[in-house]
Parts: C-alpha cells; structure tokens; sequence
C-alpha cells in the first residue's frame, strides 16, 4: 500500500515497544531512537536542558535539529540558537511554540514546526 505521492504507508510487522510504555518520555525517546539510528543519525535525549552549561547547551553545538515537547520544553532562545550554529529546525512534538525566540528562529534561519 502507498500514499498518492508514492511513498509507501508503514507496514509494521509487530511492535517495537513496550505495550504500556508512554512513547512520549525522556525514557520513551518518542520512539525514534531505532529509525534514526538505522540512517545513521544520532539521536542524544536529556532530561538536563534548565540552566546554563546543561546537558541541552552542551549538545547544542553539534545539534542540526532539536525536539521539545510542550509540558516538558526545551527554552530555545536566543542565546541558545546563537550556541548552535548548525541548527536547522526546532520541532515541537505536540502543540505550541511558546518556548522558542521566533524572531530569533527568523534571525537564523531556523524552521519551527508543531507535528
């Protein structure tokens, strides 16, 4: 089966989680630890990202793309985007934006997405 643009549509043959396990947490990675692995991304999950010199800020360097979620948000600001100078998208894995600078996204040509 595909989709009208002639991707093809998933076709899992079982599941690759534990049933119960919110997908949704640190620990959870949002499930995407497998596939980005498999094509050769790396994939760094920290729940350290409040505060300057934490887990997030060290990452920033190095990072193309960041994944928040809105309960729990990574605050890319500003200085923050500055630290980063490869990142290219700041994706919100729910809804809302609040916690990134837009006019710093604009500034530095980063996408800001909600999906």
């Amino acid at each position: 089966e595909s989709y009208p643009d002639g991707q093809t549509a998933p076709t899992p043959d079982a599941i690759d989680f534990t049933p119960g396990e919110l997908l949704g947490s640190v620990s959870g990675e949002l499930g995407l630890r497998k596939f980005l692995e498999s094509r050769g991304h790396e994939l760094v999950v920290t729940s350290d990202k409040d505060g300057s010199g934490c887990k997030l800020e060290e990452e920033l360097k190095d990072a193309h793309i960041v994944i928040s979620q809105p309960f729990f948000p990574a605050y890319i600001t500003r200085e923050r985007m500055e630290m980063a100078p490869n990142l290219k998208m700041a994706i919100t894995a729910g809804i809302g934006s609040d916690h990134v600078d837009l006019q710093a996204a604009m500034d530095h040509n980063v996408d800001v997405v909600e999906v």
